[in-house]
């Protein structure tokens, strides 16, 4: 859903990288804020000092991510897992 938020071109999304985020996100596509408060510091920082281009690039990362993880591309996944698994039994 972070991801998707990028469509309206206004936000950009920071994640920690830790635990399921981490599976599928990358840093072209959000800033790694860390844990600690001297991280969260310097991705704001880091977001300041950001480009209008480098902005744009970054939610366009994050727009292809969403559209990866869609409710259509999500079932179409699950049911390729389901008919794996009835196919090798």
């Amino acid at each position: 859903e972070a991801c998707a938020a990028a469509i309206g071109g206004k936000t950009l999304f920071a994640s920690s990288f830790v635990g399921g985020m981490s599976e599928f996100l990358n840093t072209d596509a959000a800033i790694n804020c860390g844990t600690t408060k001297e991280n969260i510091e310097k991705s704001i920082c880091r977001f300041l000092k950001m480009s209008e281009n480098d902005k744009k690039k970054m939610r366009t990362a994050a727009i292809s991510i969403a559209k990866k993880y869609s409710w259509d591309n999500t079932t179409q996944n699950i049911q390729q897992v389901y008919d794996n698994l009835l196919n090798n039994n």
